[in-house]
């Protein structure tokens, strides 16, 4: 019996080490059970328009497991997805699969909303720009916010972020539209202090891709490049501060390297401006998505307060009450301003230090 199994992500919720370890098992001659396909966003977009050329693509695809029991697709950027997952799911019947899994990973809003700002947001302009006008909205000056600040604030105002329970609502509709068998798996991905390979057995199991232990807990986290606040932070303020005609726009993965190497030479964190406003900030973002939160435990069987509780209990401000409460933490910063921005020149300073230093380093010449 052919199955399909449909991994979903998300983003920053151990994707790159689940593929790592598919690709690493899919290798393996001994392996008859399975055979993995990791697609890419351009073949994720054209089956979301339902292209031809995307379609049949993905029929090939299909078609390649040959004496394999089953295929195991996976790419983060089908968490929100949700039409090409259907093409996918309507091919792989027309391919006569007989079973459909979708399994996915998740994590609190607020660590998942960190970081992806210390990933990709950093350097996302249209997010650089939302946030700033919303400070201005205000009455704040947005230069006395840190830029992973004003990320939260955008966040909390605007409502964005994962909401779990819906994601798992969409999956389960385009499941429920065909006449297959099938099944929908998710769990948050453990604590920092736990290994990797908690992850994996789990994806092992309720996959029954039959991989061995001793390949599993051979595995370590892959994680993405780590950057340093005083590089993300300079690099948003950065974008905000220069013409739009002179911007240069840090892209996503093509710069990361010289990132990373960059950080190399400063700090890792920058001293918060106050860390209880920011502390604050934080609770009442992961607060937006309780009920959310409880409706996506009661699904899967998930104790709430283990994965999704705020630790003290959150604030659960209103929109009123956060905008009294921004405004009175920018009247107390004017009366620091001065010391604020000659922090932050100090920051960017530090900064231009370190790309000198990089740039001696790659060029021993110099």
């Amino acid at each position: 019996m052919k199955e399909l199994i449909l991994h979903v992500g998300a983003a920053k919720c151990g994707s790159t080490t689940i593929q790592t370890l598919l690709k690493k098992a899919s290798s393996k001659k001994a392996n008859t059970c399975f055979h993995y396909q990791k697609l890419n966003t351009q073949l994720i977009n054209g089956l979301r328009l339902s292209k031809p050329e995307a379609l049949r693509t993905c029929q090939g695809h299909l078609n390649t497991i040959q004496n394999k029991q089953k295929l195991v697709i996976s790419h983060e950027y089908l968490q929100e997805q949700y039409k090409a997952l259907a093409n996918i799911i309507q091919l792989a019947k027309e391919f006569d699969y007989k079973f459909i899994q979708i399994i996915g990973y998740t994590r609190r809003q607020d660590s998942w909303r960190r970081a992806n700002f210390n990933q990709w947001s950093f350097r996302n302009k249209y997010s650089l720009i939302q946030a700033k006008t919303l400070l201005s909205k205000l009455g704040c000056d947005w230069r006395l916010f840190s830029a992973y600040e004003r990320w939260l604030l955008l966040g909390f105002f605007e409502q964005e972020g994962p909401n779990w329970a819906l994601h798992y609502q969409h999956y389960k509709s385009c499941l429920s539209q065909l006449d297959i068998a099938h099944n929908v798996v998710s769990r948050p991905i453990p604590c920092q202090k736990e290994k990797p390979s908690k992850l994996l057995h789990h994806f092992n199991k309720h996959c029954n891709t039959n991989i061995k232990a001793k390949l599993i807990n051979a595995c370590t986290a892959i994680k993405n490049p780590s950057f340093s606040e005083y590089l993300t932070e300079t690099i948003a303020d950065s974008i905000l501060l220069t013409p739009s005609s002179l911007s240069q726009p840090i892209t996503p993965h093509k710069n990361n390297k010289d990132l990373a190497e960059i950080s190399h030479n400063l700090d890792k964190q920058l001293p918060a401006f106050n860390m209880e406003f920011l502390e604050t900030l934080e609770k009442n973002y992961l607060s937006i998505f309780s009920d959310s939160n409880k409706r996506y435990c009661d699904e899967f069987n998930l104790c709430f307060d283990t994965h999704f509780k705020p630790n003290p209990a959150h604030f659960n401000m209103n929109s009123e009450t956060m905008k009294t409460y921004v405004r009175s933490e920018n009247k107390r910063r004017l009366n620091h301003i001065e010391t604020i921005l000659q922090f932050k020149i100090e920051q960017q300073a530090k900064c231009t230090q370190a790309i000198l230093q990089q740039l001696t380093e790659a060029d021993p010449t110099t």
